[in-house]
C-alpha cells in the first residue's frame, strides 16, 4: 500500500511526516516527489499535456539535480546516499524513454513499476510513505491509478496561523508573477487576497476528492488536534492506515508535540488587523463545507 500525504502550503503536514516515520515497516521516500507532480513532470505526461507548447521538464530536472548531488561533499551527503539519488535519477530518466509513444493504460503500468523501484531503491519491504505526491487539484484522473492501493491524509491548518507561516517561510511572495500581479495587485494586500482565494479553491479540490474516493481512502487531520490530541490522533491514524501500535518503535523521536505547540497561535506576530479579518471570514466560508474543523 502506498501512503500518501499532502499538506495544503504550510499546513503542518511535516508533523505528520515525521510522525510515520518512527514506524517500523515504514519507507518513507525522501524529498516531496516533484518528479511526478511538478509542471512538465511525470503526471504531465500521462495526462497527455506534454506538446511543443508544454513542454517536458524532466531532463532539465535532472540535469540540475545531478549538478546538486555533483556539488555535495561526504560531509553533506555520504557516499551511499548521493549513489542511490543518481540511481533515483536513472530510474526517471529511463521511465520517460519508456513511456514516449505509449498509450495511457500502457503508461500508468510502467509508472506504477517505477514507483515500486523508488520503493526498493530505499529499501526491500514496507509501506512507503510519499510525501506531497500530487498538486490537489490535478490530474485527478490519473493519480489514483498510479498510485493504487493507496491511503491519503491530507493535512490542514487554522489558515490564521497558516498564512502566519506562508509568510514566516518567506513565500507570501513566492507565485506573484507578473499575471497574479496584475489580478490581484503586487504589494502584501494582494498577496494574502490571492493566497486565500488559492486556499479557497484547494478546500474545494480536497471535498471533491474525499467525495470521490470516500473516507476510508482519504483522512483529513487538523494540525492543531495533532499537537494537542496526539494520543488520539496517533491512535486514528494507525486505524485508518492498519497501523500495528506496536510498530510504533520510536515515539517521539521525529515529532514532538510539546515543540510544535510553539507553532500554534503565531498569528498575531505576522498578521494586521485587517487581515485577521479576512481571515475570520474564511474561517466562516470554510465552516459550511462541514469537512474542516474550524
Amino acid at each position: 500500500m502506498n501512503i500518501l500525504l499532502c499538506g495544503l502550503l504550510w499546513s503542518g503536514s511535516g508533523a505528520v511526516l515525521d510522525l510515520l516515520k518512527e514506524y517500523s515497516g515504514n519507507v518513507v521516500l525522501p524529498n516531496e516527489f516533484d518528479e511526478f507532480r511538478r509542471p512538465g513532470m511525470i503526471a504531465d505526461h500521462l495526462d497527455g499535456r506534454i506538446s511543443d507548447y508544454y513542454p517536458s521538464l524532466i531532463n532539465e530536472y535532472v540535469q540540475n539535480r545531478r549538478a546538486q548531488l555533483a556539488q555535495l561533499g561526504s560531509g553533506a551527503l555520504p557516499f551511499n546516499i548521493k549513489l542511490i539519488e543518481f540511481k533515483r535519477l536513472t530510474l526517471l530518466e529511463n521511465l520517460k524513454k519508456n513511456i514516449t509513444d505509449k498509450e495511457q493504460d500502457e503508461q500508468i503500468e510502467l509508472v506504477k513499476q517505477w514507483v515500486n523501484d523508488y520503493k526498493h531503491l530505499y529499501a526491500n519491504d514496507g509501506r512507503l510513505v510519499i510525501d506531497q505526491p500530487i498538486l490537489i487539484g490535478q490530474h485527478k484522473k490519473i493519480w489514483p491509478k498510479v498510485f493504487d492501493p493507496f491511503k491519503l491524509i491530507i493535512v490542514y491548518r487554522d489558515p490564521l496561523d497558516q498564512m502566519a507561516e506562508i509568510m514566516r517561510q518567506g513565500h507570501l511572495f513566492y507565485h506573484m508573477r507578473s499575471p497574479t500581479a496584475d489580478i490581484y495587485g503586487g504589494d502584501r494586500s494582494g498577496a494574502v487576497e490571492f493566497q486565500i482565494d488559492t486556499l479557497k479553491s484547494r478546500y474545494k479540490h480536497v471535498q471533491s476528492i474525499v467525495e470521490q474516493h470516500g473516507e476510508d481512502k482519504v483522512l483529513l487531520l487538523k494540525f492543531e488536534n495533532v499537537v494537542r490530541n496526539y494520543d488520539a490522533i496517533k491512535s486514528q491514524i494507525e486505524a485508518f492506515l492498519g497501523l500495528d501500535p506496536s510498530s510504533h518503535s520510536s515515539p517521539k523521536k521525529h515529532f514532538e508535540p510539546m515543540k510544535s505547540i510553539n507553532n500554534i497561535g503565531i498569528y498575531n506576530k505576522y498578521l494586521t488587523e485587517e487581515e485577521i479579518l479576512k481571515l475570520e471570514d474564511f474561517k466562516q466560508w470554510a465552516s459550511k463545507m462541514e469537512l474542516f474543523e474550524t
